[in-house]
This record gives C-alpha cells, sequence and structure tokens, in this order.
C-alpha cells in the first residue's frame, strides 16, 4: 500500500472532509454520528468520532461529549473541525450546545459543519462561498488519492454491524443441533445430586469454563477459530458469572476480539448477551467504540434484562475509564438466567 500520497495530500476545500474522515475513522459515520478532525500546525494530528447510540438525547450527555473533545483539544493543543452528521433534527441541539461550551470553554474551532446526504452546511457563517458545498465521498479527489494508494472504501455502520450479525439459515440450524448436544453434556455436569452436591457442581463448572476460555483464546491467537462444538461448550459455559468474568479479564487482545465475535454470531438469542458483551469490553480496551456499541445493541436486543449490557452501556455514556469500567464490574452481582433449550 502507497500511503505516501496520503500522507503529503492538501485538502482541496470542505467538499473532501467527509471522506477524509471516513478515511481516518475506517468507516463512513451513521447519522446522528459526531467527527472532529483535530488539526495542529496546519496538519491534521487526530480524527474522533463519536457514534451516535454513545449520544444519549439528554443535554447533560451532549455536554459530556463537548467536555470530552475541549479536554482532548487543551491538553495537545488541537484546533478542531466539527462534522455534524445526519439531518437538522437529528444534529440541531447537539450543534448549538456542542459549540456554545466549546466557545465557552475558548476551544477553537476551525471550521464546523452539518453533513446531509449529498450536501455540507457551513454552521460557523452565512452567506460564505462555503455555506453549502456537495460532496461525493465515492468522487471526491481525496478518495481518488486513497484508491491509488490501495486504501480500499470505508463501509458505512450497517455493513460493519452486518459482520456481528446472527448466523441464519443452514448454518443456523446446524449449530442449533450442535448446541443441544452440548446442552445435554452441560447438564450431566450440573446435576445436583447427593453425589454431587452444589459447592462440587459449581467448582467443575469454573474449572471446565476456565479451561474452555484459556483454551479458546490460545487457539485463536494461533489464527484459528475453534470448531461448533467447542463454540456450542463454550457458549453454555459462559452463562455463568465467574466463567464470563475470568473471560472479560484475559480475552483482551485482539486475536480474542475474533473468537467473541465469532461466539456472538453463533449464539442464539438465549445465549447471545454474555459473548457480545465480550466483544464490546474487547472493543473498548482497544478504542473501537462502534464495534462495542454494535455488540451491545447485539446483547440488548438478546436479553434486555443481562445488567451488564446497561452497566457498558452506562460506562460509555459515562466516559469511564478503563480501570473505572474494571472496578465498576467487579461489583457486577446479577445473577444469570438458567440455560434455555
Amino acid at each position: 500500500m502507497n500511503t505516501s500520497n496520503i500522507l503529503r495530500y492538501r485538502l482541496s476545500g470542505p467538499a473532501d472532509l467527509p471522506a477524509v474522515t471516513a478515511y481516518l475513522l475506517g468507516y463512513q459515520p451513521s447519522p446522528g454520528s459526531i467527527a472532529a478532525l483535530a488539526v495542529h500546525n496546519a496538519r491534521i494530528q487526530a480524527c474522533l468520532g463519536i457514534d451516535a447510540q454513545r449520544i444519549p438525547p439528554q443535554p447533560e450527555a451532549i455536554t459530556a461529549v463537548a467536555d470530552e473533545l475541549a479536554a482532548h483539544a487543551t491538553t495537545n493543543n488541537w484546533t478542531l473541525i466539527l462534522l455534524f452528521y445526519g439531518n437538522t433534527s437529528q444534529t440541531g441541539h447537539r450543534i448549538t450546545t456542542i459549540l456554545q461550551h466549546l466557545h465557552h470553554n475558548e476551544i477553537q474551532v476551525a471550521a464546523a459543519y452539518r453533513i446531509g446526504e449529498k450536501h455540507l452546511h457551513c454552521l460557523l457563517c452565512g452567506g460564505c462561498d462555503h455555506d453549502i458545498t456537495a460532496y461525493d465521498i465515492t468522487t471526491s479527489a481525496f478518495s481518488a488519492t486513497a484508491a491509488y494508494a490501495g486504501m480500499p472504501n470505508p463501509p458505512d455502520r450497517a455493513t460493519i454491524a452486518a459482520q456481528y450479525a446472527p448466523i441464519t439459515g443452514t448454518r443456523r440450524h446446524h449449530f442449533d443441533n450442535t448446541l443441544k448436544q452440548a446442552l445435554q453434556r452441560h447438564r450431566s455436569l450440573t446435576a445436583s445430586d447427593g453425589g454431587n452436591p452444589a459447592g462440587q457442581t459449581s467448582q467443575q463448572l469454573h474449572l471446565a469454563g476456565t479451561t474452555a476460555v484459556d483454551d479458546a483464546i490460545a487457539q485463536t491467537h494461533t489464527g484459528e477459530l475453534i470448531d461448533d462444538h467447542d463454540a456450542a461448550w463454550l457458549l453454555l459455559l459462559l452463562q455463568h458469572l465467574p466463567v464470563r468474568d475470568h473471560a472479560w479479564t484475559t480475552g483482551n487482545s485482539l486475536p480474542a476480539q475474533r473468537l467473541w465475535a465469532h461466539l456472538t454470531r453463533l449464539a442464539p438469542p438465549a445465549f447471545a448477551a454474555p459473548p457480545a458483551c465480550l466483544l464490546a469490553i474487547n472493543a473498548l480496551t482497544h478504542g473501537d467504540h462502534l464495534t462495542a456499541n454494535i455488540a451491545l445493541e447485539r446483547a440488548q436486543h438478546a436479553d434486555p434484562t443481562y445488567s451488564l449490557t446497561h452497566i457498558l452501556t452506562r460506562a460509555i455514556h459515562a466516559r469511564l475509564t478503563q480501570q473505572q469500567m474494571r472496578d465498576l464490574l467487579t461489583f457486577n452481582t446479577e445473577t444469570p438466567p438458567p440455560a434455555q433449550n
């Protein structure tokens, strides 16, 4: 890949901004999202993306976004170029709150635009040459330079979300049959009678679970994913809190993210919340808030009562650090629902 042309690229005007932002983020922001290009010494130093799902409608949440942008700009001596994606109903209140807050904190904003479907709308001036500017990511000068450098077109949010969508059709049928076999194995392990008291069963589950987690992560580090039988067994064991918590404390590497994504796709709704939350934690560890939000949406849809989903969602909205999130999870005492066929 020849990236030297990208590194030396000089923006031709506002019409380049949506394409530049999409390539720097690695995806095209969805309506309601906010992006900030950080500029220092006439060069773009960073691109910050805040997914729409990270911005609840409450005024304090929008102010928190402004505080986050202000903190980055102050710490790094950045000037900001702000992009608000969506129509006026999706962006209006956010634009006003954030611009006023940044102005109050003396953060320099070089430009701000609302990014509609086909046009940029300048937010800092009226009647200027760039008040309304047409754009097309696929045909912009920057996109042409990126294509020449071998960079693929950045996908939109729906395309990325499809990578984590549940399996369907014949694949779903075959895996569900495998899961039924694993359920029989799980029931035999959890059966409690006079010869197998509950305490011993708990120890057996913990040993089986931590072993399955460690083996799966180790195999993923070799470049191979576990097969369906091992995946079905691990999905059942992840329903137990000590096993799930062992997984999130040991499975935060990038290769492990492939494992949690794989399990999230395989899992039927009754078993999807734990692996989806593990995918979210892993993504947050690596600064990938988009994947984290997509994973949490899957967990919420699968089981609206699963408390870890709500804990992680609140942590994202509150901009908690990873250590603060770890401390918060330490006190999670939810009881997982019983396994269902």
